[in-house]
């Protein structure tokens, strides 16, 4: 299975909110204005009183998933929600393995 990656179309989705979307009924609009198969919708977790980067906190994580836009159903790639730090953050992004299985 080969996996092509298309570039961000800003021209094709402009006028559709787009940024901070992280649930599959929001990718209605999306899904209407491009055609994809699977759409990579991520987040990032941070402790509220720990906002600036470089603090430690005790909640910092991110969450990805993929959504499958002929099914309509999502599947949770990689989530890390009990980082130390921003910089354990970083880190940990840097060294997950992900493995998509169909």
């Amino acid at each position: 299975m080969a996996l092509t990656i298309i570039p961000f179309p800003y021209k094709k989705l402009k006028g559709v909110s787009y940024h901070g979307i992280f649930h599959k009924k929001y990718c209605l609009p999306i899904i209407e204005k491009i055609e994809v198969d699977y759409i990579v919708l991520s987040r990032f977790i941070s402790n509220i009183n720990c906002l600036a980067i470089g603090e430690n906190g005790n909640n910092w994580g991110y969450e990805i998933k993929i959504l499958d836009t002929k099914m309509m159903t999502e599947k949770v790639l990689v989530m890390n929600t009990e980082l130390e730090s921003y910089k354990a953050l970083l880190q940990d992004i840097k060294t997950v393995n992900i493995n998509i299985k169909k």
